[in-house]
């Protein structure tokens, strides 16, 4: 929430609005249940409201902030966004063309290939962290055990809408 809302919002004392503040970078997390990691790209300017000496309470203006946030959720898309790595994978070029079909069928972008000589080469791709949780494993299969690779986190992307949909239903279901 933006400070210069304390100024815009009459009849609120400036603890309330500090309140409603921590209230809502607490509740990102917690109102559409699909949020894993905290929200991005999320503005909220309290503009307006009014302070009573019997009802208003840090609790009272908490709850207001959540009932707030959530009808903000649901009237909203929610893009749900995956963290994604940059793989280097060392294998022998005898099974470049199966590690870049395998990287390919887990939603990889390969951009490139070099060869580093010895008989082997280094291919690089961008792939979903979900995809590549067990590919140390696949990638000794595919190799007959002398592939390597590393991985780094290089950003977070857009989830494909098909995916983020079946993600969505799951967090709904009890």
């Amino acid at each position: 929430m933006r400070r210069d809302a304390v100024k815009q919002a009459g009849g609120f004392r400036s603890w309330f609005v500090t309140a409603e503040d921590i209230d809502l970078q607490l509740r990102l997390g917690g109102v559409c249940r699909v949020w894993y990691d905290p929200a991005v790209d999320l503005r909220a300017t309290l503009i307006d409201g009014k302070a009573h000496s019997v009802d208003s309470s840090d609790m009272a203006f908490q709850m207001a902030g959540a009932l707030a946030l959530k009808d903000a959720a649901e009237q909203s898309e929610v893009l749900l966004l995956e963290p994604f790595d940059l793989l280097e994978v060392i294998v022998a070029d005898d099974f470049v063309g199966t590690v870049m079909g395998d990287l390919s069928s887990r939603r990889a972008r390969v951009l490139g290939t070099e060869p580093i000589g010895g008989g082997r080469s280094i291919v690089r791709a961008e792939a979903p962290q979900v995809e590549i949780v067990k590919y140390a494993i696949d990638l000794r299969s595919m190799s007959h055990g002398t592939g390597t690779f590393s991985r780094t986190f290089v950003r977070y992307e857009p989830m494909p809408s098909h995916l983020a949909t079946t993600v969505k239903q799951e967090a709904k279901s009890p």
